[in-house]
């Protein structure tokens, strides 16, 4: 209308106004020099003198992406390269100054790079950069800085290119090339040799999706719209396994580069999906099934769709016969509209949050598939990544592999929502549950009382996959009850527990017989067995008392846990637990020990509540223990450490559990 006056910009959501105000300022800023861009743009006849845009530079024109780099370390990096490997990528190029891996397939490339700028969870593997190609990468520069993106330090080594780049609102790296000049950014790659495949079954990327926090999300669409000068798409809602997801997806005007994002602005947290904010390159290809088909030939690890997909599709659309057979077959996904069809599939999760994905566009079609695949795309991976976490690839053999369990005494400062996400995210299949308070000092769990953490817990072993093997402690002294801890038994079969761990201080030997043999009676009709743990200080001393308890109480679902610590102290023999009945054994107590003894109760004590070693750093003969039990059986980690967890975190602590325990344990090859 022609107003070229002052603008006030006034907006009020939740995230503004938690956000820091010097962002919430730039995020204004380039919001208004884009309007005023795209009110230049319009050019009206009425508009005589339109609001100024700051002298934005045009957006110069791209021409696709030059490529993606992913952070990586050394566990996630070897997972990254086989897969693309299979998928048809050579290792061709390595920096000159960086520890940076180039690999190429057609006009597709990706960079592993081993010492990102950022810092990325460990095992773990994320999108650290994107690279577009511009015709004019210093315009592309002058625009983002009069955006207000901030132009990012890269370190250089002498006579390497000079690329500029500025740090999305996520932390993401973008950078403007130019790879047709005679000198590029390819030139700080020496070559390694490796042949580039003869026929590329890929030829670029096709696009890039990417999960933001709902306190990024506006503002990376924003970024990426404005910077890269993109037309956005229809901003959609799908309604998912853990709720509603937002996507936001904008392309260039040459259809070159494609970004989407997503968000879940309903629940937050890294465990509700089972999958850590996911992250995906695209790749595209002109035969969509036999790339499938030559791909799983090769060991890709492509991503199985369940079969009432495609009996869905074929009702739904008529389509050639066999074609369905062909997308069943090879795990494709479809969808048509207006414009074109769309073939595409997915690989599993690599590095716990980055997939790829192979698509194939038909006729002119622009999309990003049909919204209803999502949902069914992340049951596929939550389902494969809870598999892979049941049995996480080792350099063990697969029939030494062991099944392991975070016991809580590990990580006793995390409540039971938080020790089942600490597990998820380890590789643990299961956790231990404690859920009656031991000492006075010692935080308190009631999940038997407590209807809102056992409603958290329980949703957070649904979305994760984890599964309770045990609860304890029921600890029957001379003033006890059984029936006592009948609600706790109740409580652990709500969580789906399997055993429970119980003590028996009583100097008494008919008495705790008797009421031992009444827990196991109390536990039966719920399909729990009653697990009996030998402290060396108790009156249930070793394990000679302890199997003289479960011979005299003669229970069907009476079981000895074997805790290798009160095993070691307690002068037990192998010999003797050798020859003890196999189905007494359901899972074991695992850790390591200094072999000195403490002399005192006292010592005896500390050293199993906060002093004891990972697996392999001790004395204790862990293997002849664990040999002499039935094989199969699955390990719980029980391994308090009071300083380390002051020092790294209960989380991390957990992580370093496992990672000792499968060093030491998964090569080990024990017979019974």
């Amino acid at each position: 209308m022609g107003y070229a006056g002052t603008i006030a910009l006034e907006v009020f959501n939740d995230v503004y106004q938690q956000e820091d105000p010097r962002h919430a300022a730039t995020d204004a800023m380039r919001s208004m020099r884009a309007l005023a861009e795209a009110v230049a743009m319009r050019g009206s006849a009425e508009v005589t003198e339109p609001p100024s845009n700051g002298d934005l530079p045009p957006a110069p024109r791209l021409a696709g992406f030059a490529f993606a780099e992913l952070a990586v370390d050394e566990v996630s990096a070897p997972l990254l390269s086989r897969a693309l490997g299979a998928l048809g990528f050579a290792h061709t190029g390595q920096h000159r100054s960086k520890p940076v891996q180039l690999w190429e397939q057609g006009d597709a490339r990706v960079l592993l790079n081993l010492a990102p700028q950022r810092s990325i969870d460990p095992a773990t593997a994320s999108i650290s950069a994107l690279a577009v190609e511009s015709t004019d990468p210093t315009a592309s520069m002058r625009r983002a800085d009069r955006l207000l993106a901030p132009k990012l330090a890269r370190p250089r080594g002498p006579d390497e290119t000079d690329l500029s780049s500025v740090a999305a609102p996520d932390g993401i790296a973008l950078f403007f090339c130019d790879s047709t000049l005679e000198s590029s950014w390819l030139d700080d790659f020496r070559p390694t040799g490796a042949p580039a495949g003869p026929s590329p079954l890929l030829g670029q990327i096709d696009h890039v999706s990417i999960t933001e926090s709902i306190d990024d999300f506006d503002q990376s669409a924003l970024f990426f719209r404005t910077v890269l000068g993109l037309v956005p798409g229809e901003s959609t809602e799908v309604t998912a396994p853990f709720g509603l997801i937002r996507n936001w997806s904008a392309t260039d005007p040459s259809g070159r580069v494609r970004i989407a994002l997503s968000t879940t602005p309903l629940r937050r947290g890294d465990w509700a999906p089972g999958v850590s904010s996911p992250q995906l390159v695209a790749f595209a290809t002109d035969d969509a099934i036999a790339c499938a088909r030559i791909m799983r030939e090769r060991g890709a690890p492509i991503l199985e769709m369940p079969g009432n997909y495609y009996d869905d599709l074929d009702a739904r659309l008529s389509l050639p016969a066999g074609f369905v057979d062909s997308l069943r077959e090879n795990s494709i996904l479809y969808d048509r509209g207006e414009r074109g069809e769309f073939l595409h599939f997915f690989t599993e999760m690599l590095g716990s949050r980055v997939f790829f994905e192979v698509v194939q566009r038909v006729d002119g079609y622009d999309a990003f598939g049909d919204l209803h695949s999502v949902p069914l795309r992340m049951a596929a991976h939550r389902r494969q990544r809870l598999r892979m976490l049941a049995s996480t690839p080792t350099e063990a053999t697969t029939e030494h592999r062991h099944d392991y369990s975070l016991a809580h005494l590990t990580a006793l400062s995390l409540s039971p929502p938080e020790l089942v996400d600490a597990a998820a995210a380890a590789g643990y299949r299961y956790v231990g549950l404690r859920m009656t308070k031991v000492t006075a000092q010692e935080p308190h769990y009631p999940l038997a009382y407590d209807p809102a953490l056992m409603r958290a817990t329980k949703t957070h072993l649904a979305a994760t996959g984890i599964e309770v093997l045990d609860i304890e402690l029921a600890r029957i002294t001379s003033g006890d009850s059984p029936r006592d801890y009948l609600r706790f038994l109740e409580a652990g079969v709500e969580l789906g527990a399997r055993h429970v761990i119980t003590q028996l201080p009583d100097s008494d030997f008919s008495r705790k017989t008797d009421r031992f043999a009444e827990l196991c009676q109390l536990a039966e009709p719920l399909g729990l067995t009653i697990d009996l743990e030998f402290p060396s200080w108790t009156e249930t001393p070793n394990l000679t008392e302890a199997t003289r308890v479960l011979r005299a109480a003669d229970q069907p679902n009476a079981g000895l846990l074997i805790d290798l610590l009160h095993f070691a102290r307690s002068g037990s023999s192998v010999e003797e637990l050798r020859g003890l009945p196999p189905e007494w054994f359901h899972y074991a107590h695992v850790c390591d020990a200094p072999g000195e003894i403490p002399a005192t109760t006292a010592g005896l004590i500390h050293t199993a509540r906060f002093e004891r070693l990972f697996p392999g750093e001790g004395e204790i003969d862990m293997l002849g223990i664990l040999a002499a039990l039935p094989a199969g059986i699955p390990f719980a980690l029980e391994i308090p450490r009071a300083m380390l967890v002051a020092q790294v975190g209960a989380k991390e602590h957990a992580r370093l559990a496992i990672s000792a325990a499968r060093g030491h344990l998964d090569a080990a090859h024990l017979v019974r």
